[in-house]
């Protein structure tokens, strides 16, 4: 038996704000999970958006980032659109959910922090979003 723990931001198509909830998913067969067509997450509400906050991030001037957001509608097949504001210069949101760039903010003589807003939206137009903090400190 295997557990997950995260930390959800659900929102409902049409409420005024987003609620977080903690969630544990506590899977008998874990090989299933990743398996589409396998798990009760692919009968996901349409009309809510699971996304998982990736949490404070930190990272040297110049450095590679490769950061996968985690969405409870994209493992239940979701279409979604992702978007990011307040990220590093050099940083972006691939389509596919992935924060991928450069850090190319110019070498800071101490620790710059990004807060940062990621958001994902699925077909029904139902929208998550997640702020987080990314810290950029001087190159070594």
């Amino acid at each position: 038996m295997k557990t997950l723990l995260c930390t959800l931001i659900l929102a409902t198509l049409g409420a005024a704000a987003a609620q977080a909830a903690t969630i544990t998913i506590t899977l008998d067969q874990p090989n299933q999970f990743a398996t589409p067509g396998t798990t009760d997450l692919d009968s996901f509400s349409p009309a809510m958006v699971g996304l998982i906050d990736p949490g404070g991030q930190s990272s040297l001037a110049g450095a590679r980032v490769s950061l996968p957001v985690g969405s409870l509608g994209a493992v239940a097949g979701e279409a979604l659109k992702y978007a990011a504001a307040g990220l590093p210069p050099g940083l972006a949101v691939t389509a596919g959910g992935t924060i991928t760039g450069i850090i190319t903010a110019a070498a800071p003589a101490k620790a710059a922090t990004y807060r940062v807003t990621l958001s994902v939206t699925n077909g029904t137009g139902a929208k998550a979003t997640a702020a987080f903090s990314w810290q950029v400190n001087p190159a070594r």
